[in-house]
């Protein structure tokens, strides 16, 4: 062998490195190296050493980078992997927790006059201010301090002077909390693709127009994108965003997954005008808890995102016009909004006034798009809106107290609602429950009448008009039903097993069980009315029952649990199940729930069902067992009905 073969021979082994799994692990702090912690940990670079990208920093394919302890400055991504080449950005270093800051404390507060206002030096633009772990409100600058009359966590910022001015909640000076006032646009700042962000808490940036704690830029057009588990809040924009407009937008799937968005100014997540994801490579928002933010809990106006099993709630701000998850376009002409799905998402309490306060809307120029399996409640504005949007399906969503109008300037009433002109447009499987004066359950204008379909929902209101066709209303089934675009709807109390506690799963006889309308396997997911903890597990509707369900959730009915006597034999066919709810000072018992195991009137079925949905403390359970009665207290001191006890696993 010569040298011109163990060259080639290294060469060959020097390529093949990164594929073999090779990989390092690096430390940064904000401004030092070392800093205690152990030996890895002692051995971190600055912030600045790593934004610079100089070696190691250059190639940080298959890289593992912990970020430690606080630091007040942006991150900016050096360096992206590869297909199968990660690099991962952490904040779990133990016992050094990573939190990326754009904004920094500020100290020597002056009081001004005999007042509770102080005032401390502030030579630029702050946009938000932290008192302790809680987001101050801004009151606009009104000539001077006096007529701009701040209360209390009220704070406000005078450009001319270079003053920014609080109020604390507590009244006392601000040296005595720990303040921190917006500086830098962005905690993070992601131009590279193939990155995963992961266990970081992100807080206090300052940008106003495009951008947030996270920022994905499409400048760089990246793709292959995952933030994961990652905390944001207190951004004077988003508390994550992507994109910037059609010219900067991502190239690839972009993941957003288990974080928790709150307490931004703007919304908790934005994509604007990402035009990167495609039907090969889809986005994804999932598995998030987004609240209190004062835009939008989440709004994207991009194509090809699906958005799952989100719980977002108290989006928006008191008159103004938000959504909890919004999909909206910016022109006719810009090619977003199109192809997303909106599944599995709960989404209540959402504020906002005029047209807006909706739980989910489909904006202007949004086409083909899917919103199903959602539970949407306590909205200011409809529970789903679809304005000049064609195309779309509404499937199997749970709607309930839509248009509360808390800002008493709502023009927009329909729990489901369908103005401006669209077209193809499908409307099955909603359970729709309207409370307020002036809502409707369904309300569509004749614009919207081609290629329409509505059929086997159920649309519920107490008394007065329940339907708001074209300029018809009314509370008639019958005339409902006539009306060319409807085919066979309902009109009855869905018997939801607590909607005042948010509790939206079907008692036994709703009229809901068994009367939707199968869709086809694409859509054959319904949650689980026996988990208790959000995001809800799904099952295969066809798997229960004579049919669908009308609504979010399936009706397990006789398939929920094997009933078993006491000493753990299986009740079969012929047993029938009631919940009674005991008041032992009175004496009463009063009937909650009830239903079959197995068939009622043979015995030749193997018994599956389970009381659910109510409290362990406040029923017992009574069967009748081919006429043997018998029962299981689940009151402490109440007596059992017999010696034959059952269980419910």
């Amino acid at each position: 062998m010569n040298k011109k073969f163990w060259k080639s021979l290294f060469v060959g082994l020097l390529l093949l490195l990164p594929s073999l799994g090779w990989s390092a692990t690096y430390y940064v702090t904000e401004t030092e190296q070392g800093g205690g912690g152990g030996a890895a940990y002692a051995t971190s670079d600055s912030l600045a050493t790593f934004n610079t990208g100089a070696a190691p920093y250059d190639n940080l394919d298959d890289d593992t980078v912990y970020f430690c302890d606080t630091i007040r400055g942006t991150i900016t991504v050096p360096d992206g992997g590869t297909d199968g080449h990660v690099v991962m950005l952490r904040g779990d270093y133990p016992d050094h927790a990573g939190i990326i800051t754009g904004a920094d404390e500020i100290e020597e507060w002056t009081i001004v006059g005999e007042t509770n206002v102080y005032q401390a030096a502030c030579d630029w633009t702050a946009r938000v201010l932290i008192e302790d772990t809680t987001l101050m409100n801004f009151k606009t600058w009104n000539t001077d301090i006096a007529t701009t009359d701040l209360s209390v966590g009220e704070w406000t910022l005078d450009t001319t002077g270079d003053l920014i001015y609080a109020y604390c909640s507590d009244g006392l000076d601000p040296d005595t909390h720990t303040m921190q006032v917006g500086v830098r646009g962005q905690a993070i700042l992601i131009n590279q693709s193939y990155v995963t962000v992961s266990d970081l808490l992100t807080e206090g940036s300052n940008e106003a127009d495009y951008g947030g704690n996270i920022f994905i830029n499409g400048a760089g057009h990246p793709g292959n994108v995952i933030i994961d588990n990652v905390e944001s809040r207190w951004s004077a924009n988003s508390g994550i965003a992507i994109g910037v407009n059609d010219t900067y937008y991502t190239s690839g799937s972009i993941t957003i997954r288990n974080c928790t968005l709150h307490h931004n100014l703007k919304a908790g997540f934005a994509a604007v005008e990402d035009v990167g994801s495609t039907i090969t490579e889809p986005s994804l928002i999932q598995n998030c808890t987004v609240y209190n933010n004062l835009g939008d809990g989440i709004v994207s106006s991009s194509n090809y995102w699906t958005i799952e099993n989100n719980l977002v709630h108290d989006s928006g701000f008191f008159g103004l016009e938000h959504l909890g998850i919004h999909i909206y376009s910016p022109a006719s002409d810009s090619g977003v909004g199109f192809n997303n799905t909106i599944r599995y998402n709960k989404v209540y309490n959402t504020v906002g006034g005029s047209q807006d306060g909706s739980g989910i809307g489909i904006d202007q120029w949004c086409d083909y798009n899917d919103v199903y399996g959602n539970i949407i409640y306590h909205s200011d504005g409809p529970g789903i809106y679809l304005y000049d949007a064609s195309y779309c399906n509404l499937y199997n969503n749970t709607i309930y107290e839509s248009c509360l109008d808390s800002a008493g300037d709502l023009i927009s009433p329909g729990s489901i609602r369908l103005t401006g002109t669209g077209t193809n447009t499908n409307i099955k499987n909603n359970n729709v429950y309207s409370t307020e004066t002036g809502d409707y359950a369904i309300f569509v204008v004749s614009t919207y009448f081609t290629g329409l379909v509505i059929t086997n929902n159920n649309w519920y209101r107490a008394t007065g008009s329940w339907y708001w066709y074209n300029t018809a209303t009314g509370s008639d089934l019958a005339t409902w039903n006539a009306f060319t675009e409807v085919g066979t709807d309902l009109n009855s109390d869905p018997l939801f097993t607590n909607a005042a506690g948010g509790d939206f799963t079907l008692k036994y006889n709703s009229p809901c069980e068994d009367a939707g309308f199968n869709l086809g396997s694409s859509y054959d997911d319904a949650f689980d009315p026996r988990d208790t903890t959000f995001p809800y597990d799904t099952v295969d509707q066809d798997l229960y029952g004579s049919g669908w369900e009308i609504g979010a959730f399936a009706y397990l009915g006789g398939l929920s649990g094997i009933v078993r006597d006491w000493d753990g034999n299986i009740l079969t066919g012929g047993a029938k199940i009631y919940a009674y709810e005991i008041s032992v000072a009175a004496e009463v018992a009063t009937v909650l729930d009830q239903g079959y195991v197995g068939s009622a009137t043979s015995n030749s079925t193997t018994g599956v069902w389970m009381i659910d949905n109510i409290a362990e403390d406040e029923y017992m359970v009574i069967f009748e067992y081919y006429g043997t009665h018998g029962g299981k207290s689940k009151i402490a001191g109440a007596e059992f009905m017999s010696s034959i006890d059952i269980g419910v696993p």
